[in-house]
């Protein structure tokens, strides 16, 4: 998960034809779907908002950040600042969110788009997420939640495949990131600048930019 910016993509236009309480999410049509679709994908690429896998190749679905159901948020349906692209995975993300039976105060997960997820998690070259150090009860605390509520950390499926991403971005550049203690701070923290910037849209980025991170300091 990392920060998304809502405002580098334009409202759907479709949006403004439904009404919460008059329109249910069935009367979405198809080409409705398809720009919104378009307008997610302009904000976070084609990768899912809480895991950051392709959604190319895992499946997507546009995601309710808040339940769309009436017993949950069923005002915020047609809301832009609700919906995200997400995987069409059953064992992480939103649909294991919004699973029956599942149960959260949904004030504890973490929206990346608009807050910081770097301010709550540490991605590890194992493939693993752990608290980021330093934060206070509360954060840890809806760190933890959002880890649960999405299965995050607990899908190992996910957790090799930020490992293998991370080794394919390793591999090729072994040599340099052996020698990158001994280079000049400056040129280390430039040339970590530019692979930041080189790999921002990769799937599962965060891990390679924690990775990147550490070589920093």
């Amino acid at each position: 998960m990392h920060r998304l910016d809502r405002n580098s993509a334009p409202t759907p236009a479709c949006l403004v034809k439904f009404q919460a309480g008059v329109h249910t999410w069935d009367d979405v049509r198809s080409t409705d779907k398809q720009e919104i679709r378009h307008c997610l994908t302009d904000m976070q690429g084609e990768r899912c908002a809480y895991c950051e896998s392709l959604v190319t190749e895992r499946g997507h679905q546009i995601e309710h950040f808040r339940r769309k159901h009436r017993d949950h948020f069923p005002q915020l349906t047609f809301q832009w600042s609700n919906l995200l692209l997400c995987c069409d995975q059953r064992e992480c993300c939103g649909h294991f969110k919004d699973r029956p039976g599942s149960q959260y105060d949904p004030r504890d997960l973490i929206d990346p788009t608009n807050e910081d997820p770097d301010e709550f998690f540490w991605f590890h070259e194992s493939g693993g997420i752990d608290v980021r150090g330093g934060c206070d009860a509360t954060k840890a605390h809806r760190a933890t939640e959002t880890l649960r509520i999405l299965n995050l950390n607990g899908h190992h499926g996910l957790r090799q495949m930020r490992a293998r991403q991370l080794k394919l971005y390793k591999d090729p550049n072994v040599d340099v990131f052996g020698e990158l203690a001994a280079w000049d701070p400056s040129e280390r923290r430039e040339y970590v600048m530019g692979e930041l910037s080189a790999t921002a849209s990769e799937p599962f980025c965060t891990i390679i930019r924690h990775f990147l991170q550490d070589l920093a300091e």
